[in-house]
Protein backbone atom coordinates (compact mmCIF):
# COMPACT_ATOMS: atom_id res chain seq x y z
CA UNK A 1 0.00 0.00 0.00
CA UNK A 2 1.18 3.14 -1.10
CA UNK A 3 1.51 6.50 1.01
CA UNK A 4 0.30 9.53 -0.24
CA UNK A 5 2.00 12.73 0.43
CA UNK A 6 -0.99 13.94 2.91
CA UNK A 7 -0.23 11.11 5.17
CA UNK A 8 3.19 12.11 5.21
CA UNK A 9 2.63 15.61 5.84
CA UNK A 10 0.61 14.71 8.86
CA UNK A 11 3.08 12.37 10.34
CA UNK A 12 6.11 14.71 9.59
CA UNK A 13 7.20 14.52 13.15
CA UNK A 14 7.69 10.38 12.78
CA UNK A 15 9.26 11.02 9.77
CA UNK A 16 11.52 13.50 11.16
CA UNK A 17 13.01 10.92 13.89
CA UNK A 18 12.77 8.68 11.82
CA UNK A 19 15.55 10.43 9.77
CA UNK A 20 17.43 10.97 12.90
CA UNK A 21 20.86 13.16 12.54
CA UNK A 22 22.10 11.51 8.95
CA UNK A 23 22.30 13.84 6.08
CA UNK A 24 20.62 12.22 2.92
CA UNK A 25 23.20 15.09 0.70
CA UNK A 26 26.30 16.25 2.03
CA UNK A 27 26.30 19.67 0.50
CA UNK A 28 29.74 20.57 1.85
CA UNK A 29 31.30 18.20 -0.61
CA UNK A 30 28.73 18.49 -3.01
CA UNK A 31 29.58 22.00 -3.17
CA UNK A 32 33.26 21.95 -2.75
CA UNK A 33 34.01 19.63 -5.52
CA UNK A 34 31.93 22.27 -8.07
CA UNK A 35 34.10 24.74 -6.99
CA UNK A 36 37.62 22.84 -7.18
CA UNK A 37 35.96 21.63 -10.79
CA UNK A 38 35.38 25.28 -11.76
CA UNK A 39 39.08 26.58 -10.08
CA UNK A 40 40.79 24.15 -12.43
CA UNK A 41 38.84 24.95 -15.54
CA UNK A 42 39.56 29.01 -14.90
CA UNK A 43 43.62 27.33 -14.40
CA UNK A 44 43.37 25.03 -17.73
CA UNK A 45 42.05 28.40 -19.55
CA UNK A 46 44.66 30.48 -17.86
CA UNK A 47 47.94 27.73 -18.84
CA UNK A 48 46.74 27.46 -22.17
CA UNK A 49 46.25 30.95 -23.39
CA UNK A 50 50.11 31.47 -21.57
CA UNK A 51 51.76 28.35 -23.37
CA UNK A 52 49.89 29.10 -26.98
CA UNK A 53 51.32 32.56 -26.19
CA UNK A 54 54.77 30.96 -25.93
CA UNK A 55 54.68 28.85 -28.43
CA UNK A 56 53.74 31.55 -30.57
CA UNK A 57 57.04 33.92 -29.56
CA UNK A 58 58.93 30.55 -29.97
CA UNK A 59 57.51 30.52 -33.42
CA UNK A 60 58.86 34.19 -34.47
CA UNK A 61 62.08 33.95 -32.48
CA UNK A 62 63.22 30.51 -34.85
CA UNK A 63 61.70 32.05 -37.87
CA UNK A 64 64.06 34.58 -37.33
CA UNK A 65 66.98 32.47 -36.62
CA UNK A 66 66.20 30.16 -39.75
CA UNK A 67 65.94 33.10 -41.99
CA UNK A 68 69.98 33.44 -41.87
CA UNK A 69 71.03 30.32 -42.68
CA UNK A 70 68.54 30.13 -45.73
CA UNK A 71 71.68 30.29 -48.08
CA UNK A 72 70.23 29.79 -50.90
CA UNK A 73 67.72 32.44 -51.05
CA UNK A 74 69.63 34.54 -49.29
CA UNK A 75 72.65 34.09 -51.97
CA UNK A 76 70.15 34.76 -54.86
CA UNK A 77 69.09 38.18 -53.35
CA UNK A 78 72.03 39.10 -52.62
CA UNK A 79 73.03 38.74 -56.50
CA UNK A 80 69.70 40.02 -57.48
CA UNK A 81 70.67 42.81 -55.12
CA UNK A 82 67.61 42.94 -53.54
CA UNK A 83 69.61 42.71 -49.81
CA UNK A 84 72.98 43.84 -49.16
CA UNK A 85 75.76 41.52 -48.36
CA UNK A 86 75.37 41.54 -44.74
CA UNK A 87 72.58 39.18 -44.71
CA UNK A 88 75.52 36.65 -45.76
CA UNK A 89 77.20 37.18 -42.11
CA UNK A 90 76.02 34.23 -40.49
CA UNK A 91 76.92 31.87 -43.21
CA UNK A 92 80.60 33.14 -43.13
CA UNK A 93 81.57 30.21 -40.59
CA UNK A 94 80.39 27.72 -43.58
CA UNK A 95 82.51 28.89 -45.86
CA UNK A 96 86.33 27.69 -47.11
CA UNK A 97 87.86 27.82 -50.78
CA UNK A 98 88.35 24.78 -52.72
CA UNK A 99 91.53 23.92 -54.82
CA UNK A 100 90.69 26.64 -57.34
CA UNK A 101 90.66 29.35 -54.71
CA UNK A 102 86.78 29.70 -55.13
CA UNK A 103 84.62 30.00 -52.23
CA UNK A 104 82.09 27.69 -50.94
CA UNK A 105 79.92 26.80 -48.74
CA UNK A 106 79.19 23.35 -46.86
CA UNK A 107 75.86 22.99 -47.06
CA UNK A 108 76.06 19.79 -44.70
CA UNK A 109 77.06 21.86 -41.84
CA UNK A 110 74.93 24.53 -42.72
CA UNK A 111 71.76 21.83 -42.21
CA UNK A 112 73.61 20.59 -39.13
CA UNK A 113 73.00 24.37 -37.89
CA UNK A 114 69.55 24.17 -39.69
CA UNK A 115 68.82 21.02 -37.56
CA UNK A 116 69.91 22.13 -34.19
CA UNK A 117 67.00 24.36 -34.42
CA UNK A 118 64.34 22.68 -36.49
CA UNK A 119 64.14 19.58 -34.56
CA UNK A 120 63.79 19.94 -30.84
CA UNK A 121 61.16 22.89 -31.95
CA UNK A 122 59.39 20.67 -34.10
CA UNK A 123 59.67 17.98 -31.31
CA UNK A 124 58.39 19.73 -29.24
CA UNK A 125 55.38 20.89 -31.03
CA UNK A 126 54.41 17.83 -31.96
CA UNK A 127 54.12 16.39 -28.79
CA UNK A 128 52.29 19.59 -27.53
CA UNK A 129 49.38 18.82 -30.77
CA UNK A 130 49.81 15.00 -29.38
CA UNK A 131 48.98 15.97 -26.00
CA UNK A 132 46.33 18.75 -26.88
CA UNK A 133 44.78 15.81 -29.61
CA UNK A 134 44.76 13.43 -27.25
CA UNK A 135 42.97 15.76 -24.35
CA UNK A 136 40.43 16.80 -27.33
CA UNK A 137 39.17 13.10 -27.78
CA UNK A 138 39.12 12.81 -23.98
CA UNK A 139 37.08 15.94 -24.18
CA UNK A 140 34.47 14.69 -27.23
CA UNK A 141 33.89 11.38 -25.56
CA UNK A 142 32.79 13.37 -22.38
CA UNK A 143 30.81 15.55 -24.18
CA UNK A 144 29.19 12.88 -26.10
CA UNK A 145 28.48 10.93 -22.97
CA UNK A 146 26.69 14.02 -21.49
CA UNK A 147 25.05 14.12 -24.92
CA UNK A 148 26.15 17.95 -25.92
CA UNK A 149 28.39 17.03 -28.13
CA UNK A 150 27.36 17.34 -32.25
CA UNK A 151 30.01 15.45 -34.00
CA UNK A 152 28.88 16.83 -37.68
CA UNK A 153 28.81 19.99 -38.52
CA UNK A 154 25.32 22.10 -38.91
CA UNK A 155 24.41 23.46 -42.34
CA UNK A 156 25.53 27.31 -40.77
CA UNK A 157 28.57 26.09 -39.46
CA UNK A 158 29.66 25.20 -42.88
CA UNK A 159 28.54 28.37 -44.20
CA UNK A 160 30.22 30.44 -41.82
CA UNK A 161 33.58 28.40 -42.80
CA UNK A 162 32.78 29.58 -46.19
CA UNK A 163 32.32 32.80 -44.99
CA UNK A 164 35.77 33.28 -43.05
CA UNK A 165 37.76 31.41 -46.23
CA UNK A 166 35.69 34.25 -48.57
CA UNK A 167 37.38 36.80 -45.84
CA UNK A 168 40.50 35.71 -45.73
CA UNK A 169 41.18 36.10 -49.84
CA UNK A 170 40.99 39.68 -49.15
CA UNK A 171 44.10 41.08 -50.34
CA UNK A 172 45.93 44.55 -49.89
CA UNK A 173 46.12 45.73 -53.84
CA UNK A 174 42.78 47.44 -54.28
CA UNK A 175 43.12 50.84 -52.31
CA UNK A 176 44.45 54.28 -53.62
CA UNK A 177 46.60 56.69 -51.47
CA UNK A 178 46.97 60.02 -51.94
CA UNK A 179 50.94 60.99 -53.39
CA UNK A 180 51.42 64.53 -51.92
CA UNK A 181 49.78 63.03 -48.41
CA UNK A 182 52.17 60.13 -48.31
CA UNK A 183 55.14 62.66 -48.97
CA UNK A 184 54.24 64.45 -46.23
CA UNK A 185 54.32 61.90 -43.86
CA UNK A 186 57.27 60.23 -45.42
CA UNK A 187 59.17 63.73 -44.50
CA UNK A 188 58.69 63.57 -41.04
CA UNK A 189 60.15 60.11 -40.04
CA UNK A 190 63.09 59.55 -38.70
CA UNK A 191 64.91 57.06 -39.72
CA UNK A 192 66.81 55.30 -36.66
CA UNK A 193 68.27 52.22 -36.56
CA UNK A 194 68.64 49.64 -33.51
CA UNK A 195 72.27 49.54 -32.81
CA UNK A 196 74.29 46.22 -34.20
CA UNK A 197 71.35 45.16 -36.06
CA UNK A 198 71.35 44.96 -40.23
CA UNK A 199 69.40 48.52 -40.06
CA UNK A 200 66.85 46.96 -38.19
CA UNK A 201 64.40 49.82 -37.25
CA UNK A 202 63.87 51.50 -33.73
CA UNK A 203 60.81 51.78 -32.02
CA UNK A 204 60.41 55.44 -32.37
CA UNK A 205 60.63 54.96 -36.28
CA UNK A 206 58.40 52.31 -36.00
CA UNK A 207 55.73 54.29 -33.68
CA UNK A 208 55.64 56.95 -36.63
CA UNK A 209 55.38 55.21 -39.05
CA UNK A 210 52.51 53.31 -37.81
CA UNK A 211 50.92 56.61 -36.70
CA UNK A 212 51.30 57.68 -40.03
CA UNK A 213 49.70 54.91 -41.90
CA UNK A 214 46.31 56.14 -39.97
CA UNK A 215 46.53 59.56 -41.48
CA UNK A 216 47.34 58.21 -44.89
CA UNK A 217 44.88 55.57 -45.03
CA UNK A 218 42.39 58.05 -43.87
CA UNK A 219 39.95 58.68 -46.99
CA UNK A 220 39.94 55.16 -48.29
CA UNK A 221 38.95 54.12 -44.34
CA UNK A 222 36.19 56.63 -44.87
CA UNK A 223 35.20 55.46 -48.76
CA UNK A 224 35.30 51.45 -47.57
CA UNK A 225 33.54 51.83 -44.06
CA UNK A 226 30.48 54.49 -46.00
CA UNK A 227 29.98 51.40 -48.72
CA UNK A 228 30.03 48.50 -46.36
CA UNK A 229 27.64 50.44 -43.76
CA UNK A 230 24.97 50.75 -47.32
CA UNK A 231 25.40 46.91 -48.47
CA UNK A 232 24.73 45.71 -44.85
CA UNK A 233 22.14 47.35 -44.07
CA UNK A 234 20.54 46.45 -46.79
CA UNK A 235 20.84 42.60 -45.66
CA UNK A 236 20.65 43.39 -42.27
CA UNK A 237 16.82 41.90 -42.11
CA UNK A 238 17.11 39.71 -44.87
CA UNK A 239 19.74 37.36 -45.18
CA UNK A 240 21.81 36.53 -41.87
CA UNK A 241 24.56 34.96 -43.51
CA UNK A 242 25.35 37.41 -46.46
CA UNK A 243 25.29 40.14 -43.60
CA UNK A 244 27.48 38.68 -40.99
CA UNK A 245 30.08 38.18 -44.26
CA UNK A 246 30.06 41.89 -45.02
CA UNK A 247 31.31 42.00 -41.32
CA UNK A 248 33.79 40.00 -41.67
CA UNK A 249 35.01 41.22 -44.94
CA UNK A 250 34.87 44.82 -43.60
CA UNK A 251 37.06 43.65 -40.52
CA UNK A 252 39.59 41.97 -42.72
CA UNK A 253 39.20 45.05 -45.35
CA UNK A 254 40.10 48.03 -42.30
CA UNK A 255 43.32 44.99 -41.33
CA UNK A 256 44.59 45.48 -45.35
CA UNK A 257 43.87 48.84 -45.37
CA UNK A 258 46.26 49.89 -42.62
CA UNK A 259 48.98 47.67 -43.38
CA UNK A 260 48.91 48.21 -47.27
CA UNK A 261 49.36 52.29 -45.82
CA UNK A 262 52.26 51.06 -43.41
CA UNK A 263 53.72 49.33 -46.28
CA UNK A 264 53.56 52.13 -48.75
CA UNK A 265 55.67 54.41 -45.82
CA UNK A 266 57.89 52.01 -45.77
CA UNK A 267 58.60 51.90 -49.88
CA UNK A 268 58.92 55.65 -49.78
CA UNK A 269 61.53 55.98 -47.01
CA UNK A 270 63.38 52.89 -48.79
CA UNK A 271 62.57 50.62 -46.04
CA UNK A 272 61.82 47.45 -47.36
CA UNK A 273 58.36 44.93 -46.17
CA UNK A 274 61.46 42.24 -44.84
CA UNK A 275 62.94 44.91 -42.82
CA UNK A 276 59.95 45.79 -41.31
CA UNK A 277 58.69 42.38 -40.44
CA UNK A 278 62.20 41.74 -38.69
CA UNK A 279 62.34 45.01 -37.21
CA UNK A 280 58.64 44.10 -35.57
CA UNK A 281 59.87 40.32 -34.40
CA UNK A 282 63.51 42.21 -32.88
CA UNK A 283 61.09 44.71 -31.09
CA UNK A 284 59.04 42.02 -29.73
CA UNK A 285 61.71 39.49 -28.78
CA UNK A 286 63.72 42.28 -26.76
CA UNK A 287 60.17 42.77 -24.53
CA UNK A 288 58.56 45.14 -26.17
CA UNK A 289 55.60 43.40 -27.94
CA UNK A 290 53.03 44.74 -26.01
CA UNK A 291 54.14 48.26 -27.01
CA UNK A 292 53.80 46.91 -30.68
CA UNK A 293 50.58 45.31 -30.00
CA UNK A 294 49.27 48.81 -28.21
CA UNK A 295 50.47 50.68 -31.42
CA UNK A 296 48.89 48.68 -33.82
CA UNK A 297 45.66 48.69 -31.80
CA UNK A 298 45.07 52.29 -31.07
CA UNK A 299 45.82 52.41 -34.93
CA UNK A 300 42.62 50.58 -35.20
CA UNK A 301 40.82 52.71 -32.84
CA UNK A 302 42.35 56.11 -34.21
CA UNK A 303 41.43 55.39 -37.84
CA UNK A 304 37.69 55.15 -36.42
CA UNK A 305 37.75 59.18 -35.12
CA UNK A 306 38.56 60.14 -38.87
CA UNK A 307 34.99 59.30 -39.58
CA UNK A 308 33.56 62.74 -39.94
CA UNK A 309 30.55 63.68 -37.99
CA UNK A 310 26.92 64.01 -40.18
CA UNK A 311 25.14 65.68 -36.76
CA UNK A 312 25.26 67.18 -33.63
CA UNK A 313 23.54 64.64 -30.50
CA UNK A 314 22.88 66.07 -27.63
CA UNK A 315 23.41 64.13 -24.49
CA UNK A 316 19.34 63.34 -23.27
CA UNK A 317 19.32 62.07 -27.03
CA UNK A 318 22.45 59.97 -26.01
CA UNK A 319 20.68 58.23 -23.35
CA UNK A 320 17.90 57.79 -25.43
CA UNK A 321 20.32 55.85 -28.24
CA UNK A 322 20.81 53.86 -24.69
CA UNK A 323 17.90 53.22 -23.68
CA UNK A 324 17.76 51.66 -27.23
CA UNK A 325 20.67 49.53 -26.97
CA UNK A 326 19.18 48.07 -23.69
CA UNK A 327 15.79 47.68 -25.07
CA UNK A 328 17.70 45.96 -28.33
CA UNK A 329 19.41 43.43 -25.63
CA UNK A 330 16.72 42.27 -23.78
CA UNK A 331 14.07 41.86 -27.04
CA UNK A 332 16.18 41.14 -29.51
CA UNK A 333 18.67 38.84 -27.65
CA UNK A 334 18.17 35.94 -29.95
CA UNK A 335 18.69 38.00 -33.21
CA UNK A 336 21.94 39.37 -31.70
CA UNK A 337 23.23 35.67 -30.20
CA UNK A 338 22.17 34.45 -34.16
CA UNK A 339 24.33 36.93 -35.53
CA UNK A 340 27.49 36.54 -33.23
CA UNK A 341 26.82 32.53 -33.29
CA UNK A 342 27.89 33.03 -37.23
CA UNK A 343 31.62 33.72 -36.54
CA UNK A 344 33.70 31.16 -36.80
CA UNK A 345 34.08 29.84 -32.55
CA UNK A 346 38.18 30.38 -32.57
CA UNK A 347 40.04 32.42 -30.18
CA UNK A 348 40.59 35.13 -32.76
CA UNK A 349 36.72 35.26 -33.72
CA UNK A 350 36.18 35.65 -29.81
CA UNK A 351 38.28 38.90 -29.96
CA UNK A 352 36.17 40.41 -32.53
CA UNK A 353 33.03 39.75 -30.87
CA UNK A 354 32.85 43.16 -29.46
CA UNK A 355 33.67 44.70 -32.76
CA UNK A 356 30.62 42.58 -34.29
CA UNK A 357 28.36 43.61 -31.34
CA UNK A 358 28.76 46.74 -31.97
CA UNK A 359 28.71 47.35 -35.81
CA UNK A 360 25.09 45.21 -35.68
CA UNK A 361 23.84 47.52 -33.23
CA UNK A 362 25.17 50.20 -34.71
CA UNK A 363 23.10 49.64 -37.82
CA UNK A 364 20.11 48.41 -35.63
CA UNK A 365 19.82 52.16 -34.00
CA UNK A 366 20.48 54.20 -37.27
CA UNK A 367 17.65 52.02 -38.78
CA UNK A 368 15.75 53.52 -35.65
CA UNK A 369 17.45 57.16 -34.93
CA UNK A 370 19.15 57.87 -37.91
CA UNK A 371 22.49 58.12 -36.22
CA UNK A 372 25.77 56.90 -37.03
CA UNK A 373 27.88 56.52 -33.72
CA UNK A 374 30.52 59.03 -34.67
CA UNK A 375 28.11 61.28 -34.25
CA UNK A 376 26.96 60.44 -30.68
CA UNK A 377 30.20 58.79 -29.38
CA UNK A 378 32.41 61.56 -28.19
CA UNK A 379 29.11 62.24 -25.40
CA UNK A 380 30.15 58.66 -24.48
CA UNK A 381 33.69 59.35 -23.76
CA UNK A 382 32.82 62.52 -21.66
CA UNK A 383 34.69 62.57 -17.80
CA UNK A 384 31.50 64.22 -16.59
CA UNK A 385 29.31 61.26 -17.60
CA UNK A 386 30.24 59.52 -14.44
CA UNK A 387 28.77 61.80 -12.45
CA UNK A 388 25.35 61.57 -13.93
CA UNK A 389 23.46 59.20 -11.51
CA UNK A 390 20.47 58.14 -14.70
CA UNK A 391 23.11 58.08 -17.09
CA UNK A 392 25.40 55.14 -14.64
CA UNK A 393 21.95 53.28 -14.09
CA UNK A 394 21.67 53.42 -17.59
CA UNK A 395 25.31 51.99 -18.62
CA UNK A 396 24.57 49.50 -15.55
CA UNK A 397 21.88 47.96 -17.60
CA UNK A 398 23.55 47.53 -20.82
CA UNK A 399 26.17 45.65 -19.11
CA UNK A 400 24.21 43.23 -17.64
CA UNK A 401 22.29 43.28 -20.78
CA UNK A 402 25.67 42.24 -23.05
CA UNK A 403 26.93 39.56 -19.91
CA UNK A 404 23.57 37.74 -20.50
CA UNK A 405 24.23 37.97 -23.94
CA UNK A 406 27.73 37.18 -24.56
CA UNK A 407 26.57 34.37 -22.13
CA UNK A 408 24.18 32.40 -24.53
CA UNK A 409 26.45 32.50 -27.04
CA UNK A 410 29.34 30.44 -28.47
CA UNK A 411 31.91 32.92 -26.97
CA UNK A 412 30.60 32.36 -23.48
CA UNK A 413 33.90 31.89 -22.31
CA UNK A 414 35.49 34.78 -22.53
CA UNK A 415 38.87 36.06 -21.63
CA UNK A 416 38.51 38.18 -18.39
CA UNK A 417 38.72 41.75 -18.45
CA UNK A 418 37.40 41.84 -21.72
CA UNK A 419 33.74 43.84 -21.06
CA UNK A 420 35.41 46.43 -20.05
CA UNK A 421 33.35 50.21 -19.91
CA UNK A 422 30.27 49.53 -21.72
CA UNK A 423 27.64 50.33 -24.49
CA UNK A 424 29.05 48.29 -26.78
CA UNK A 425 31.12 50.98 -28.52
CA UNK A 426 32.69 51.88 -25.09
CA UNK A 427 33.33 47.84 -24.81
CA UNK A 428 34.92 47.62 -28.34
CA UNK A 429 37.39 50.73 -27.13
CA UNK A 430 38.26 49.28 -24.33
CA UNK A 431 39.20 45.82 -25.44
CA UNK A 432 41.64 47.89 -28.36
Amino acid sequence: MSITVEELAANIDTVLASLGDEKMVNWEVVEQTETNLMKHFDQLFERLYTLKDSLQRVFLINIKNLRQYDAKDLAQKVKDKKLEPVVLKSLTQYAFKNDKEEILLNPSLIKGQVNSIVLPWVGNNLSVTDKIKETNEWLDSKLAELEVFKPKESQEQVKTQEIQQKSEGNDKSNYTFKSDKLNEIASQIQIMHIPSTNNMISIKTYTQIVEGSVDLAEPEFIRITLENRKARREVLYQDGAKYVQLLLDYVNDIENLLMKAQEEICKKIDISQQTLEQSEMLLMERGLGQHVFMLQASARQRIKDKLPKQKQVQMNATKEIIRYQIKLLNEKQDFLKNMIDKLPTTYESGQLVPMVLNLVMGDMIFEEHSYEEEDYISNLENPQLFQDPDMMELLKSIETGVVNLLGKTAFAQQPQGMMGNIPPQMLQKQQQ
